[in-house]
């Protein structure tokens, strides 16, 4: 028995030494040393990296670079792997000699890096960063420095700009790895660089060639002088992302390269040789010169080659996709020369939006122009699609993988040839008709009238709203008294300043108005109904009477309320209204003061018991004590929340959050209205699941007004960053009211639309297509002006003509304009 315990014992006491054992090894290893260290001189420095230290924090301007090769060549500072270096508050570092990575993680931080070699007295210049086939970051770093550019005569150098050049191979006689990878994160004024050469030989200097696998990664403000260059790797990723701009980028690849870009705009791009190019999440590719293999544009993202006349894609094209049920849109936008073309030698897949001009202002196209074919399209309903504001004026017809586009025929308005007046009231108060913004008054009286054409058909109301039968200069008001007594002709005094106006909620109800500024006469009034508008306005009533085109009259008499009684019996009567006052008794509603009682949901402070936790027992413990650690996806990259034991740190449970891979909206184009517009927003995953509006808050900006409006999406809770989208406010068309032929002229009349735009534009032509060759277009930039006679024109030649409006707007620092609809086409016959 005693042995039995003895060995009882003794197992205890090893299991006890072996838990001890297991676990001192988990606690060394979780608990890093602090080896980061601060240094003032070019020893310090030197040393810091020697030790190992991390992460070394530069505070002082510090110049590197003193040791020569035999042959007098400057040797390089190297950097071992995962190095981090920071910059102070002084902190710089001025290089007189190459820098090479040693290792792959090497990070370069909020500091300026200059390299101040140059070719003064025909010397060398040694400005390269080597990568030697391993990875730098370069987040916040400053590379620009200024050269003499001669000015200090045959002593100085020639240059104007001191840059380094990014070469993935290494310094001569050294080792290289396989994965040369370089990021340029968070760019400012003077991250500059002369090029990135990912892929090249031993060059002049002996440099260790390099054509391995590379990776370029670059965000906005980003400018490498001579591009990037990749022609030689066996494959190469170049990737530019990040809301913002890159201008004037030249990348040069092979088959194996594959550019990505997202969110960024990239102005004035030139593209050669690239296998791949993939443009998402509302990124803009705008390029001048070149073309590629292969290209996908999807989630609102933009290929603009209007700069360029005919475009050759020597591979597939492919789009996204577009949910009619559920309105959800993946598509982009190809942006053509209205006199260019684009042929594409492969297949075309999914759909792209296909417009002229630029992104955001649809152009119009050239009537009849094929502008895009391909070798074939993968399904039927694969291809392209115009935008929806040229859906109205424009076809695109497709044939044998071909698109051309084509001016759809506008029909002219009816002639109205009969007026009937269904309904009139007898009597008016003038109090109940002043109104304002063209809107009637709460109880204004109303007309009921139809318009009938040539055979007898009623005019929809919709028609008569376009052609503004009911607009002042077609219905006139004349005394009832100088109507019927002819000696009256020769007075002025005639008209009444009353007019007609409709409601939406109410179409066919035609309302009195006058505007709250006019004066407006009391009396016995016959309106007359016209069916055409008066070029100019009768004078005298004997014109009036002269008139051959009035089909229809009626008779009101009007009054006004506010004569009745004597000024201090009516004066009163209006602040009786203000009782209103009395329902303000919602101040007593703000008893939701007692709802800040979440105040008390708070008491989350309780939850900070952990500092109790760290207690460690001696035996095995449950995973009962965990906390829960989230890092945030974004829209490059996946996170997680996990569950870690606040006992052992050992993570219990990890779930992926994964990153935001696409934010479309529900409407990407307005008609303004006054109101506030806010399209609804829509955001995936990389998997392709909504996020629910717990994980984003949405705000607007220039939402209300003509213009481009923005979304911005900022998201939260397991995410993290800002995503903006943008979405066109046009201005109200107009309608032609009327055009009179004259000799070899004609004057075009339209309703005036004063509520933000700056003018009209007005197209006349002999084709009812409009083609370019055969129409013409004025401007006119006051918004009050609202008819234009149009001359030097041919006799007997009947012309087509229809009006828009426009606004002036600022975009990205330049004026551009913004077009409403056209209106419906009229012709007319000139003299």
């Amino acid at each position: 028995m005693r042995r039995m315990y003895m060995r009882i014992i003794a197992v205890i006491i090893c299991l006890h030494l072996a838990m001890q054992m297991l676990y001192q090894p988990v606690m060394a290893e979780d608990v890093e040393p602090d080896t980061s260290v601060t240094v003032t001189t070019e020893e310090a420095f030197q040393a810091a990296l020697a030790a190992g230290n991390n992460p070394i924090i530069v505070n002082a301007a510090l110049t590197i670079g003193d040791a020569t090769t035999d042959s007098g060549k400057m040797l390089p500072l190297v950097l071992p792997a995962g190095t981090v270096i920071k910059g102070g508050e002084q902190g710089s570092l001025c290089m007189r000699c190459p820098l090479q990575i040693g290792g792959d993680n090497v990070v370069i931080q909020d500091i300026e890096l200059t390299f101040s070699s140059s070719d003064a007295l025909d010397s060398v210049p040694h400005r390269e960063i080597f990568l030697a086939g391993h990875s730098l970051t370069m987040d916040n770093v400053a590379c620009f420095l200024a050269g003499s550019a001669g000015s200090l005569g045959g002593l100085g150098g020639t240059e104007e700009e001191l840059l380094p050049t990014v070469y993935a191979g290494g310094f001569e006689n050294t080792e290289v790895g396989t994965a040369a990878s370089l990021t340029i994160q968070n760019a400012n004024s003077n991250t500059i660089l002369q090029g990135v050469y990912m892929g090249h030989g031993v060059g002049d200097d002996s440099k260790v060639a390099y054509s391995g696998s590379a990776t370029v990664t670059i965000g906005p403000r980003t400018v490498i002088r001579d591009g990037i260059d990749t022609q030689s790797n066996t494959t190469a990723q170049i990737t530019v992302t990040g809301n913002g701009y890159v201008r004037d980028l030249s990348i040069i690849g092979n088959g194996n390269t594959t550019l990505t870009v997202s969110q960024t705009v990239m102005n004035r791009s030139k593209i050669q040789s690239v296998g791949s190019v993939i443009l998402e999440d509302a990124a803009e590719l705008q390029l001048t010169d070149g073309g590629f293999h292969n290209i996908t544009i999807q989630n609102g993202a933009c290929l603009n080659i209007a700069a360029m006349t005919d475009v050759a894609v020597s591979g597939d094209f492919v789009g996204g996709t577009y949910n009619e049920a559920t309105c959800e849109d993946t598509r982009g936008v190809i942006v053509l020369n209205q006199a260019g073309s684009l042929t594409i030698q492969g297949a075309v897949s999914n759909q792209t939006v296909f417009q002229t001009e630029n992104k955001n202002f649809p152009g119009d196209f050239t009537d009849g122009k094929t502008y895009i074919t391909a070798g074939n399209v993968k399904d039927a309903n694969a291809g392209f699609v115009l935008p929806e504001a040229l859906q109205s004026s424009y076809e695109l017809v497709v044939e044998n993988a071909s698109w051309k586009t084509c001016l759809l025929a506008q029909e002219a308005y009816p002639i109205v040839t009969t007026i009937d007046v269904l309904s009139s009231p007898e009597r008016v108060d003038i109090q109940s008709i002043f109104s304002s913004n063209d809107m009637p008054s709460e109880n204004a009286p109303y007309c009921c009238i139809q318009w009938k054409d040539e055979e007898g058909n009623v005019i929809g109301s919709q028609l008569v709203e376009d052609m503004l039968l009911y607009a002042w200069d077609m219905i006139l008001a004349i005394k009832t008294e100088y109507w019927q007594n002819s000696t009256f002709d020769t007075m002025t005094d005639w008209g009444n300043a009353i007019q007609f106006v409709t409601s939406p909620e109410n179409p066919g109800n035609f309302y009195f108005y006058a505007d709250s500024q006019s004066t407006v006469n009391t009396g016995d009034y016959t309106f007359l109904l016209c069916s055409e508008y008066c070029e100019e306005l009768p004078t005298a009533v004997a014109d009036v009477k002269a008139l051959d085109t009035i089909k229809a009259t009626f008779q009101v008499e009007f009054y006004d309320s506010n004569d009745n009684g004597t000024e201090e019996d009516n004066e009163p009567t209006t602040p009786d209204k203000p009782t209103t006052p009395d329902e303000p008794t919602t101040p007593d509603e703000p008893t939701t003061p007692d709802e800040p009682t979440t105040p008390d949901e708070p008491t989350t402070p309780d939850e900070p018991t952990t500092p109790d936790e760290p207690t460690i027992p001696d035996v095995p413990h449950v995973h009962d004590t965990c906390k829960d650690i989230v890092k945030p996806a974004t829209t490059k990259a996946d996170g997680y929340i996990a569950k870690q034991c606040t006992v052992c740190g050992e993570l219990v449970s990890k779930e992926t959050i994964y990153r935001v891979k696409s934010v479309t909206l529900s409407k990407n184009r307005y008609i303004y209205s006054g109101k506030i517009k806010k399209p609804t927003v829509t955001i995936k995953d990389s998997q392709g699941t909504v996020l629910t509006r717990t994980d984003y808050q949405v705000s607007y900006r220039n939402n209300k007004k003509v213009g481009i409006a923005t979304v911005i999406v900022t998201l939260g809770n397991h995410y993290a960053g800002t995503v903006e989208k943008s979405f066109t406010i046009q201005p109200k068309a107009t309608a032609i009211q009327s055009i009179k032929a004259k000799k070899k002229s004609f004057t075009l009349k339209w309703k005036k639309q004063t509520a933000e735009i700056t003018g009209y534009e007005i197209q006349y032509g002999t084709n009812k297509k409009f083609t370019k060759s055969t129409t013409k277009t004025v401007l006119v930039k006051k918004n009050k002006t609202t008819q234009k006679t149009i001359k030097r024109l041919k006799s007997k030649k009947t012309y087509y003509v229809r009006v828009r409006t426009y606004k002036s707007v600022k975009v990205n620092g330049k004026t551009k304009k913004i077009y409403s609809a056209w209106s419906k086409v009229k012709k007319i016959k000139v003299k």
